[in-house]
């Protein structure tokens, strides 16, 4: 089934739903603006909240099935990791810093809402959104893939804060 939205009706469906999951989110204006991955509706009515992503204005379109077993709706939300990137060439244009492309390799398997925006002249960023897997081992190397894609990641700690315990820069630990 699809649905069009914009963007305060898809949050505002996404919340009162229960029985789907969510196989597309499209965003109809710029298809390279937003990438989704995530099945549960209200991860990302969360998601379309967080400061931390820029969730554009705009037209969205949703494909979604019903589910059978409807007990999917009462998982727990899973705590998440931010992460920040930049695509750009530089102005000799010898030297690639960062690859979008790489970063969906490193997401493949994992549940993430990625934004891409390109509003700045000659480079481009990368906010992302991913939930953390629930096994430590795959959490730690999920951290490690992310560390060569991106620039900045965060991981959520329940602190409700960005600080030195829970972030790194780069292959730098800020603690």
């Amino acid at each position: 089934m699809k649905k069009q939205f914009d963007r305060d009706s898809l949050k505002g469906w996404l919340l009162n739903i229960t029985g789907i999951a969510l196989l597309s989110v499209t965003f109809v204006q710029d298809v390279d603006s937003l990438r989704v991955n995530i099945s549960n509706p209200k991860t990302l009515a969360e998601i379309i909240d967080n400061p931390l992503m820029k969730f554009p204005d705009g037209q969205y379109l949703v494909e979604y099935k019903v589910l059978d077993n409807k007990s999917d709706d009462v998982l727990p939300r899973k705590k998440t990791i931010w992460a920040m990137g930049v695509e750009a060439v530089t102005a000799r244009g010898h030297r690639k810093l960062g690859d979008l492309s790489q970063l969906f390799k490193t997401l493949e398997g994992c549940q993430y809402c990625v934004t891409h925006s390109e509003l700045n002249p000659g480079y481009s960023t990368i906010g992302v959104l991913v939930e953390q897997p629930d096994s430590p081992i795959e959490l730690a190397e999920l951290i490690e893939k992310l560390k060569k894609v991106t620039l900045f990641h965060a991981i959520e700690d329940d602190s409700g804060f960005i600080h030195l315990g829970n972030s790194s820069i780069s292959r730098l630990s800020l603690a």
